[in-house]
């Protein structure tokens, strides 16, 4: 059964930035699956992007998600 973790709005705010800043790199999946073809890197990166897609669906993809949500 699937636990559902409560976070503060401080908590929420610095995921977010965390996971926004990581996706800006996200051209260097591109850059190591089309360039250099070097697919051991790609397939980590590609989880690691999958994963933070997935955290950011859960965050919400503004910034302010929690304090509309809260008002």
């Amino acid at each position: 059964m699937p636990v559902t973790a409560m976070i503060t709005k401080e908590q929420r705010d610095g995921l977010y930035e965390l996971v926004r800043h990581h996706l800006y790199s996200i051209d260097n999946l591109w850059t190591v699956f089309g360039r250099s073809r070097d697919y051991a890197t790609a397939e980590r990166l590609a989880i690691e992007f999958g994963e933070d897609f997935r955290l950011l669906a859960d965050l919400g993809w503004a910034a302010e998600t929690i304090a509309r949500a809260s008002s």
